[in-house]
């Protein structure tokens, strides 16, 4: 089964590392990456019109919905597929409980496209061994 991780842009990842963007926008001054918006949350789009509330506590649902939509068109697993092995899914939030990479990543694992963990430099260095020789 294909090894992704979680990360945000604002955090160090291994050389080498392959981001793809699953937020609305990328930071300017990162400019190699995978684009994979249509993992981005509708949502906040919604948020940014003023249509609905960022911090709305029904925005899980929001987002599954959209990753099912997406799942039932068959566009989730082909960029599952797409993706290299050991690719970084990237957003903003620092804090992945409260960001939508931790319900993308639960959906991909429920749905076994993928298995997925957030990134942890300093609790993966072994990992990181492992992650540099597959590359």
């Amino acid at each position: 089964m294909k090894k992704l991780w979680t990360s945000y842009y604002g955090r160090p990842l291994p050389k080498g590392a392959v981001r793809v963007q699953i937020s609305n926008s990328r930071p300017s001054w990162l400019d190699k990456l995978i684009e994979a918006k249509e993992l981005a949350p509708v949502w906040m789009k919604l948020a940014w019109a003023g249509q609905v509330e960022v911090d709305d506590p029904a925005w899980r649902a929001h987002y599954r919905d959209q990753l099912k939509h997406l799942d039932e068109q068959g566009v989730l697993k082909a960029i599952v597929e797409a993706l290299p092995d050991g690719a970084f899914l990237c957003c903003y939030e620092k804090d992945a409980e409260t960001c939508h990479r931790s319900e993308l990543a639960r959906f991909l694992m429920e749905r076994g496209y993928a298995e997925v963990a957030e990134w942890q430099p300093e609790a993966q260095s072994q990992e990181t061994a492992q992650l540099k020789l597959s590359l």
